[in-house]
């Protein structure tokens, strides 16, 4: 019985693993002092390598400047008084939501 409670955690803390894993769409791969991103409801510095997440806010502030590298080799780059939203289901191309300031993107296309 003992092992069966123990295997099933196993199972659920490695699930939860996967699930997480999974969210990641992109990382930052520049991030001046300043960025911040908003994670559910809690605002965050963040620094370059940090892995960007379905229905993260990342937002610049001035003269700073933040940019993200996705999965597929696309690459938005933020700058100014900017806030983005950064959205995409697993697998699928991302899509970004600009509320404020300027954004500047490559894209390559899928496949």
């Amino acid at each position: 019985m003992k092992s069966c409670r123990i295997g099933l955690s196993l199972s659920l803390w490695l699930f939860a693993a996967a699930a997480h894993a999974a969210a990641a769409i992109g990382v930052a791969t520049l991030a001046d002092a300043g960025t911040l991103v908003l994670r559910g409801a809690t605002w965050y510095r963040l620094a370059p390598g940090v892995a960007i997440e379905d229905g993260d806010i990342v937002a610049t502030d001035g003269r700073e400047q933040a940019q993200v590298e996705f999965a597929g080799g696309s690459i938005a780059s933020l700058a100014g008084d900017a806030q983005v939203l950064l959205a995409a289901a697993p697998g699928a191309v991302p899509s970004l939501t600009l509320h404020a300031g300027w954004l500047k993107a490559a894209v390559k296309p899928p496949g």
